[in-house]
C-alpha cells in the first residue's frame, strides 16, 4: 500500500498529488516489467561501453594478408591481391606470404625496413628486424612520397622449392586518405615491374 503524505492543504490538492504519485509509480512499474522481459539490465545501456579516458572505443588493428606467387599463365611473380583498401588512422598489418624461391638481390636501401611502426618487420613469425641481406631478398613493397621512400618492407625468398613460404609482417598507420601507389623495388623483371596487378598495385585508404 501506498501512504500519501498528507499536507496542510485543500482535500483536492490531496486527490491530486496521489493521483500523480500514483501515475509515477505505475509507469515506474511498466517500465520494469518490460525491461526484464526485453532483458535489459536496469541501470544499464544497450550500447558499447565508452573506452577509458571517455573518448569511446578504440580502433582495433586491421589486418590484411598478400601472397607472393607464380602468375601460371605467363610465369610472372604477382602479389595477390594487388590493390586493396584500409582505414586512415587505424594500426593495419600487413601479412605478406612468399611463394617466389628466386631472389632478386637489392640495394641496401631497400633491404632496410622504413616507414613501419618502430621501423621493424618481423620474419616468419618469431625474428623482428630492421634490415634483411640484400642477397637474400626476392621482393619488395615498396611506397614513394613526393620522391622519397614512404615505406619499404623487403621479402627474403622463399625456402628450398617454394612450397613453404616465407613470412613478413609489419604495422604501418596511415595518417591521411586517398589512394598510394606501392611497387616492389627488386629487379625481378620489366614486365611484373611494370604491369599494374604484378608487382605493381594500389592501396585506397579510406
Amino acid at each position: 500500500m501506498i501512504a500519501y503524505a498528507t499536507l496542510p492543504v485543500h482535500s483536492d490538492l490531496h486527490i491530486a498529488v496521489g493521483a500523480s504519485v500514483s501515475v509515477f509509480v505505475t509507469a515506474l512499474l511498466t517500465w520494469m516489467v518490460a525491461a526484464t522481459f526485453l532483458g535489459v539490465p536496469l541501470g544499464s545501456s544497450t550500447g558499447a561501453p565508452p573506452a577509458p579516458g571517455g573518448s569511446g572505443p578504440t580502433s582495433a588493428t586491421q589486418n590484411v594478408f598478400l601472397t607472393i606467387q607464380i602468375n601460371p599463365g605467363n610465369g610472372w611473380p604477382q602479389y595477390v591481391p594487388a590493390n586493396f583498401s584500409v582505414a586512415a588512422h587505424v594500426p593495419v598489418r600487413l601479412t605478406i606470404f612468399d611463394y617466389d624461391n628466386g631472389t632478386s638481390a637489392v640495394s641496401d636501401e631497400f633491404a632496410t625496413v622504413r616507414g613501419t611502426v618502430g621501423g621493424m618487420e618481423t620474419l616468419n613469425g618469431t625474428e623482428t628486424v630492421s634490415h634483411v641481406d640484400p642477397a637474400t631478398v626476392a621482393h619488395t613493397f615498396t611506397i614513394f612520397e613526393r620522391g622519397a621512400v614512404m615505406l619499404n618492407a623487403p621479402v627474403p625468398v622463399a625456402a628450398g622449392s617454394g612450397v613453404a613460404p616465407s613470412e613478413v609482417s609489419f604495422v604501418v598507420e596511415f595518417n591521411s586518405t586517398g589512394t598510394f601507389t606501392w611497387n616492389c623495388m627488386a629487379p625481378c623483371g620489366p614486365g611484373p615491374m611494370s604491369t599494374p596487378g604484378f608487382m605493381t598495385g594500389s592501396i585506397s585508404v579510406e
